[in-house]
């Protein structure tokens, strides 16, 4: 789910959790599809893991523990943003999503986030 969103607004965790990943821009080279996502953080969480792409900057590090609503970045346009308007803020927007554990399977699935958030509906 991809949310509008000035450069530099911060970003807050949606539920308490500890940090699993803490990327910043570059990281990865072009070759790896995770270079898209930019400046992102993942936030485990008892049986999800939310995703938090395209930041500016991040505030937290692999194996924080983060409480809900706690700053864990800022926004930004990192990664395979595009916009025809071009220019440094252009495609200014938070990637979110949630992957819920799948037992049977045992990995984590893309689920709707909007199925989550209670003042979507």
């Amino acid at each position: 789910l991809d949310f509008g969103v000035y450069y530099g607004d911060p970003i807050c965790a949606a539920m308490g959790g500890t940090v699993l990943a803490a990327y910043a821009e570059g990281d990865f080279s072009t070759d790896n599809i995770l270079w898209t996502y930019g400046t992102y953080v993942v936030i485990q969480h008892d049986g999800y893991k939310t995703y938090y792409a395209h930041l500016s900057s991040r505030t937290v590090s692999v194996g924080d523990r983060v409480e809900k609503g706690q700053v864990i970045g800022y926004s930004g346009n990192t990664g395979r943003v595009n916009s025809s308007a071009g220019g440094p803020y252009a495609g200014t927007h938070l990637h979110f999503e949630i992957r819920k554990y799948n037992a049977s399977l045992g990995v984590y699935r893309t689920v709707d986030p909007t199925l989550y958030l209670p003042w979507w509906n």
